[in-house]
């Protein structure tokens, strides 16, 4: 009879103690949806769009320190010119399709609080709008293909709900293909550019 109350008495001391060894910061594992807003500050190399915003979501998996998943990005410059002759505007519209990882560096006792690394590869297109139309205008092969990588810092509200702020260095390689013709001759030119800037942006992050 004895044992048996030391053994209780034992387990009962015990229980607390290990519940207190799990924080609760954070759910460990789930999917994950992320919805962030961003632009780039500064320009290191290149010729680039300092204050464009780009906005997307990332979907995924969350493995404890780690989350993988797929994003889609979506950026948009637009410009107008009023003239004697009319108006005239121009529209160029990014789409990207972005695998990416994000890793848990440093966290807090209580794992609200984390420092944490992203890496992120996009791969997309450029559509461009033209307004009035070009008589000629020419047939248009474009590629894009981007990368970022920096650290941020998480702050978990809610054990399923994160907020996060990131900075870091981006940058975006274009290269663009027209090809028109003539009076029966074809002529084709493409250009290249490589752009390399500082960027910042604010996440939102749920884990379900």
């Amino acid at each position: 009879m004895r044992r048996a109350a030391f053994f209780a008495l034992v387990l009962a001391l015990a229980t607390p103690a290990r519940a207190q060894e799990v924080p609760a910061g954070q759910k460990r594992n789930g999917f994950t949806l992320e919805t962030h807003i961003g632009t780039q500050v500064v320009n290191l190399t290149g010729v680039g769009n300092v204050g464009l915003i780009q906005g997307g979501v990332f979907a995924g998996y969350k493995i404890d320190r780690f989350i993988f998943g797929l994003g889609f990005d979506l950026a948009r410059v637009a410009t107008s010119m009023s003239q004697p002759g009319g108006d005239t505007s121009q529209a160029d519209t990014v789409f990207e399709f972005v695998p990416g990882v994000r890793v848990a560096i440093v966290r807090s006792k209580d794992q609200r609080v984390e420092l944490f690394g992203e890496f992120d590869l996009g791969l997309g297109t450029t559509v461009h709008e033209q307004s009035p139309t070009p008589a000629n205008q020419p047939s248009r092969t474009n590629f894009n293909l981007s990368y970022q990588i920096g650290p941020g810092i998480r702050f978990w509200a809610h054990p399923q709900f994160a907020i996060g702020a990131l900075v870091g260095v981006r940058g975006d390689y274009a290269y663009e293909k027209d090809s028109s013709t003539i009076l029966g001759t074809t002529t084709t030119t493409s250009t290249s550019s490589t752009t390399t800037g500082i960027f910042a942006a604010l996440q939102l992050l749920g884990v379900f």
